[in-house]
């Protein structure tokens, strides 16, 4: 059963790549496809949905840009409204092999990336100056 539906719902991907079906092929198909059980079935349309993003997160720039700048929103603003989260955050951050590890990624940038170098030289020559200022 199984096997023949998704031979008939590959006809259709073909027919979508290329071709138009007219109303009589969609007829014929949606006769066909529903003895053998529902035309798309949610896990399908899942599996479709799955396969359409990674194709297009990989293959669209501006879409995988989109994407990044939605999930940073999600966590910030998560993190600006749940304050079980925030502190969980907190809590997570404060130990010890944790605080190593991130020293150790900002070592290694630092070393590896010119312009994160200097960004850094930056703001210390600008956390420099306040001070002089202050005093």
């Amino acid at each position: 059963m199984i096997p023949m539906y998704n031979s008939a719902i590959m006809n259709v991907k073909l027919k979508n790549k290329g071709e138009i079906m007219n109303y009589t092929e969609a007829r014929e198909y949606i006769k066909n496809a529903s003895k053998k059980g529902s035309i798309l079935g949610i896990d399908n349309i899942k599996v479709y949905y799955r396969e359409y993003r990674r194709n297009r997160y990989q293959n669209d720039s501006e879409y995988k840009e989109q994407q990044r700048e939605y999930q940073n929103n999600y966590r910030h603003n998560r993190y600006q409204n749940d304050t079980e989260y925030r502190n969980k955050i907190k809590e997570y951050s404060q130990r010890p092999e944790v605080k190593e590890q991130r020293r150790e990624q900002q070592r290694n940038r630092y070393q590896n990336d010119p312009e994160y170098r200097e960004k850094i030289k930056e703001r210390q020559r600008q956390y420099h100056l306040k001070k002089k200022l202050v005093h």
